[in-house]
């Protein structure tokens, strides 16, 4: 209840202050008159007392002001005190609550003290000594009470303030800091999308053009060998569009590109909508991928684990994306008739992917070029593999060819580890 009055005060500035005037006023009109002085007089100067309340939160150094005039006319005009007296402590109270400068409400206490002396022996100065003490015994101890709920009201408003400051700059340091989540969120989700559209888009379409170039270049002599090329081209074509069709699937169902989470961890979607789509490649379908560009006419060998370990969902599908790339590299740079040799190894510790070719190496980059420049490949493989906690190294080799070199920690531990050729 108290809140609510403080509240429904602070919003109100000048009502409430007419109220206490008016309820001052109505206690004070049947004492007017009644000591011998003038009525009018009294009534004069009681009106002269409650008038500046009116103004005492819009202007409340002029309040003090006015209001210790008045009362020095008072005490000279009149012979006894008022009910309108009261506005004193008001004033005192105003002081010490309202006005910024804090020295204010000191000074506007003292100045009552001291009025209160004056006024005392002004009208009690002729009577009962002990009369007079307690006149102005009361008038200190009500100078200084009000003096006190001042301060108080002060400090409650100045400590409500400073908390309210302090929530909202927490509530616009939250807001900043989600706002910086979502951006961060937002890029590395775009990231991740780049990362996929560019593994599938980039090594589908370069076994689609390195089969069509060849094609091309057979038929002329060998007429028979454009169904093989165009069969090869079509079944790129799909594994592309599948892939595609996963990825949109998870993109609308809310699933997560990268299976690290549970939602696509053995091929299990975040919806129903993921159902007809296929799992996130991982190490076994390094073979299909080899498969798939021998067709192009690349030698490539591939050296597997045997058995191969099972290894979380998200660490498979980068080693994938690895050698993915680097072939795709390979059918993009290395010039004509390179081999490839992929080898992937395991420890209980760490897998270790190396994919060399023997094809045109740094001049296939241009000399003093940065590699994959105008590219996304190798930067979307660095990411894939230090999201994942690994080092990658990329470089064409002395003497011809390129290189890629990848290491990455398993977080759990491997099955048997065998070698074997394929």
């Amino acid at each position: 209840m108290v809140e609510r009055w403080s509240r429904w005060f602070g919003e109100h500035r000048t009502l409430p202050d007419a109220l206490l005037a008016l309820a001052l006023f109505v206690l004070s009109a049947p004492t007017l008159g009644q000591s011998g002085e003038p009525t009018a007089v009294e009534l004069l100067m009681t009106v002269a007392l409650l008038l500046p309340l009116l103004f005492r939160r819009a202007a409340p150094e002029a309040m003090v002001g006015v209001t210790a005039a008045i009362c020095l006319l008072q005490v000279l005009l009149l012979s006894r005190p008022l009910m309108a007296d009261l506005v004193v402590l008001v004033a005192v109270h105003t002081a010490a609550a309202h006005i910024a400068d804090r020295r204010w409400g000191l000074a506007t206490a003292a100045t009552a003290v001291v009025g209160s002396v004056l006024a005392g022996l002004r009208w009690f100065g002729r009577n009962d000594p002990s009369v007079l003490v307690l006149g102005i015994a009361v008038g200190v101890i009500a100078v200084t009470a009000a003096l006190v709920l001042g301060r108080w009201q002060r400090e409650r408003r100045e400590r409500t303030a400073d908390q309210l400051a302090a929530a909202r700059e927490r509530t616009v340091l939250l807001e900043r800091e989600h706002q910086q989540r979502l951006q961060v969120s937002a890029a590395a989700e775009r990231a991740r999308i780049a990362r996929e559209l560019h593994d599938i888009v980039a090594h589908s379409l370069s076994v689609v053009i390195v089969q069509a170039d060849g094609a091309a270049a057979a038929s002329e002599v060998d007429p028979s060998v454009a169904p093989a090329a165009l069969a090869t081209i079509a079944d790129t074509g799909r594994e592309a569009l599948a892939e595609m069709r996963r990825m949109i699937g998870v993109l609308r169902t809310g699933g997560d590109l990268d299976p690290d989470g549970a939602a696509e961890r053995d091929g299990r979607g975040s919806g129903p909508a993921d159902a007809g789509f296929a799992p996130m490649p991982q190490l076994t379908d390094i073979p299909d991928l080899v498969a798939q560009v021998r067709r192009t006419g690349l030698d490539v060998t591939l050296t597997l684990p045997d058995p191969v370990p099972e290894v979380p969902a998200g660490l498979g599908l980068t080693v994938y994306r690895v050698v993915q790339e680097s072939l795709t590299n390979v059918l993009k740079h290395a010039g004509p008739d390179p081999s490839v040799d992929v080898r992937v190894a395991a420890t209980p510790s760490r897998l270790l992917v190396v994919v060399t070719d023997d094809g045109r190496g740094a001049a296939a980059w241009g000399a003093g070029q940065p590699l994959d420049q105008g590219g996304h490949g190798l930067t979307g493989m660095r990411e894939r593999v230090v999201l994942q906690g690994g080092t990658v190294q990329a470089a064409p080799r002395v003497g011809g060819g390129f290189q890629v070199v990848a290491e990455l920690p398993v977080p759990t531990s491997v099955g048997p580890v065998g070698a074997g050729r394929r």
